[in-house]
């Protein structure tokens, strides 16, 4: 503890914990200072490199008005300047760079107000040479109240600024952040200028950009209302250069004209207001563009308003995760709140391992975490359904120095030690969980570690002999739960899951799970040994479900089909490293194939469940869109007569437990990042509507459409058909 010291022009290298540490109240004390004055190489700041833990560490409550600057900072164990339970400092033109962990940190402290401003965080002073922080630029945990800003460079990190739990009213105003990637990761994929934890965060809902056009300097957009928009040109999706900023009116409208052009090539925006600043938005694409699904529509555009869990009526769609034997109380709290904010009405998981590695020291399987229990109990007081996948691999018996041997459940012996996990699962659970699926993926019997190396192959005769021990168990311990067919990877399974849908047993199942999608798509040409492409499969797809529920329906089953686990892997996603021989999608292109597929298996009269493992960035918030916008929506015929030039429409109907009717369209072609869309008529033969809205699930937004009526017939004119799905609302 020490106030008032000036420290200047050192080399201070190799110290245990903390090159230098400022605690206990210590304040007034100057660090560094201006790198133009002096006659050293940092001028009055100081080298500072090479300690253990951190180069400069402030600490402790009332650690305040010290100023850091002008400092060198590098390679440190853990950060290069650590700020925790410290406020209203000044971080100012230091150079902090190669840090193990982040770069400035700032921590545990209510009415942080510190100021990060000028400093080059990832690279050297002058900005260009990348010098990356391993986890992030800045990390903010449990504070508010900061200001990282303005005039700070921040890149070649592994994110240029993170904020994890409980940091509020914390503003990111005038930066320049660009080009942070993983450091090391597979291949070395982009991560989020800004990112913000937690998925019911305000903060996660960045603004949008409507109109603009790069050469005239002009832009519209949606944020929350009343914020303070800043604007920005970029070669990816973060904030390089620093454009200007705007305010959003009451409504969240907001427009800008800069008077000469825009940097680009493309823009982002992010917004400031109480909760403080978003993550950056999605880029533009092209020299100018227009949001819009009708054009000429001059009507208001409003940010479509989405609803948690318990607040939705059944929208038929589910989240899958299958770490849930992981969870500690901190991540179950986490994933709780993922869950219920992205609205979704089903989870999809599993209480033990799904495929290998197995864990085969954590103990028997016969138990239940109190975490896991709570966990259910919540999801069910949220107002989502449970399904448990059933999955045993004996780790009592292993311990024992039993093998696994695989195909499984061709021994009695193996069915009935199974038999006893069923019963003690369901009957723990006996009342909440709605939904058991008897085991996942038993097509799965290829030799390779990706393939689980048979850990999960069942043979389709071995499975209807053990389905038919195990549904009549799960019957007479629950009644009132449903049971699920395993399901099979549809691409490569097709064969197996014949067999059983022309077996007697399939009658007895409640539920047809499918994994129909993992990346397959129109553009992509890999096939099966069947020679089926993806492109081929992508667009039989609608058929092959039609005739999976007729032959089931043939043989006697009567209810629900699934289609889970839908995944499009971009190159963020770590399934990218499993060698997959086809190429990975655009984020934009991924999230578009997403939506198409869940408002299609609606409208097949199916559930759709997305993957946690998906990359979330981009398409938790448009799942959190339809969540909302099918809340209680059937599938129902809706006579439409579509007049375009466009050849490749889909289109579905639905309608609402008010009267209302849903019809969605897309082209049904390959997605790219920048659809301008098809000029489309839609003629509704003898329907009337008071009311027309046309909601935009990928960027979030709604409109009042224009329409006319010719001799009893309600007509749409110059509705914008596009590659990913567009939601026109008729009302009564």
């Amino acid at each position: 503890l020490s106030n008032g010291n000036t420290i200047r022009g050192l080399q201070i290298v190799g110290f245990t914990v903390a090159g230098i540490a400022l605690e206990r109240g210590a304040s007034d004390n100057h660090i560094g200072g201006d790198r133009g004055i002096g006659t050293g190489p940092l001028g009055q700041g100081n080298l500072i490199s090479g300690n253990g833990d951190f180069g400069i560490a402030l600490w402790d409550e009332g650690t305040s008005f010290n100023t850091i600057q002008g400092n060198s900072i590098f390679s440190h164990t853990r950060d290069g300047i650590h700020c925790n339970g410290v406020s209203y400092n000044l971080i100012r033109d230091n150079v902090i760079g190669l840090n193990e962990s982040v770069g400035i940190y700032l921590s545990w402290v209510a009415d942080g107000h510190n100021t990060v401003t000028a400093n080059f965080i990832g690279t050297n002073a002058g900005g260009e040479t990348p010098l990356g922080n391993r986890f992030a630029g800045v990390l903010v945990d449990q504070t508010d109240s900061n200001v990282i800003g303005s005039g700070n460079i921040i890149a070649f990190n592994g994110a240029g600024i993170r904020f994890w739990a409980n940091t509020p009213n914390n503003t990111v105003t005038q930066n320049s952040i660009h080009d942070n990637r993983e450091p090391g990761s597979y291949s070395e994929s982009r991560r989020p200028g800004i990112d913000v934890t937690g998925a019911g965060d305000p903060r996660r809902i960045s603004p949008l950009i409507l109109d603009f056009d790069l050469q005239a300097g002009n832009l519209t957009g949606l944020a929350c209302a009343n914020c303070i928009v800043e604007l920005f040109s970029d070669s990816e999706d973060e904030g390089g250069i620093f454009e200007n900023q705007a305010t959003a009116d009451g409504t969240g409208f907001f427009s800008f004209s800069k008077g000469v052009a825009f940097t680009g090539p493309y823009l982002t925006a992010t917004a400031t207001g109480p909760d403080g600043t978003t993550e950056f938005s999605r880029p533009t694409r092209g020299t100018s563009g227009i949001t819009t699904f009708q054009e000429g529509n001059t009507l208001a555009k409003l940010r479509l308003q989405t609803k948690p869990s318990v607040e939705l009526a059944e929208n038929r769609i589910s989240l899958n995760y299958d770490q849930l034997w992981e969870l500690d109380n901190i991540g179950a709290e986490d994933l709780l709140e993922e869950v219920t904010t992205l609205g979704v009405k089903r989870f999809d998981t599993s209480i033990h391992e799904v495929e290998s590695p197995i864990n085969w020291a954590a103990g028997s399987e016969l138990s239940v975490s109190a975490t896991v229990d709570l966990f259910i109990d919540d999801l069910i007081a949220n107002g989502v359904a449970v399904n448990f996948d059933l999955y045993f691999w004996d780790k009592d018996g292993h311990a024992n120095g039993e093998e696994l041997s695989t195909p499984r459940f061709q021994t009695e012996e193996q069915i009935q030690d199974f038999l006893d996990y069923v019963r003690f699962i369901v009957s723990h659970f006996k009342g909440r969980v709605q939904y058991y699926t008897i085991w996942g993926e038993p097509d799965n019997c290829g030799d390779s570690p990706q393939s689980g190396g048979n850990i999960k192959c069942i043979e389709p005769l071995d499975y209807i002999n053990l389905a038919e021990q195990t549904i009549p168990v799960i019957r007479e311990l629950d009644p009132q739960a449903k049971i699920g067919l395993a399901p099979v990877v549809l691409f490569f399974g097709r064969d197996w899951l014949s067999t059983l849908l022309e077996s007697d047993v399939i009658a007895q199942f409640d539920v047809i799970k499918t994994h129909p999608f993992y990346d397959a798509a129109p553009d992509i040409d890999f096939a099966n040994d069947d020679g089926v492409t993806f492109a081929d499969y992508y667009y039989e797809y609608p058929s092959l479900v039609q005739d999976i529920q007729q032959t089931a329906s043939a043989h006697g089953f009567q209810g629900e089909y699934w289609g889970t686990d839908l995944t499009w892997w971009d190159e963020g996603n770590p399934n990218k490293t499993l060698g997959q021989p086809w190429p990975s999608h655009t984020e934009t292109e991924g999230v578009k194939y997403m939506m198409r597929v869940i408002v299609m298996q609606l409208g097949l009269d199916g559930s759709s469940g997305v993957s946690v493992v998906s990359n979330t960035r981009w398409i938790y918030p448009r799942v959190r869109n339809l969540t909302t916008v099918m809340a209680g929506a059937s599938p129902d015929s809706l006579a439409v007569e579509i007049e375009s030039a466009a050849t490749n429409i889909m289109s579905y109907g639905f309608t609402l437990p008010d009267g209302e009717r849903l019809l969605a369209l897309w082209t049904n072609g390959v997605a790219v990042d920048d659809d301008p869309g098809v000029n489309t008529t839609l003629t509704f033969p003898g329907l009337s509507a008071s009311k027309v809205t046309g909601v935009d699930v990928l960027d979030g937004f709604e409109q009042e459409m224009v329409f006319e009526t010719e001799t009893g017939d309600l007509v749409i004119r110059n509705l914008l058909v596009k590659d990913y799905p567009i939601i026109v609302r008729l009302a009564d």
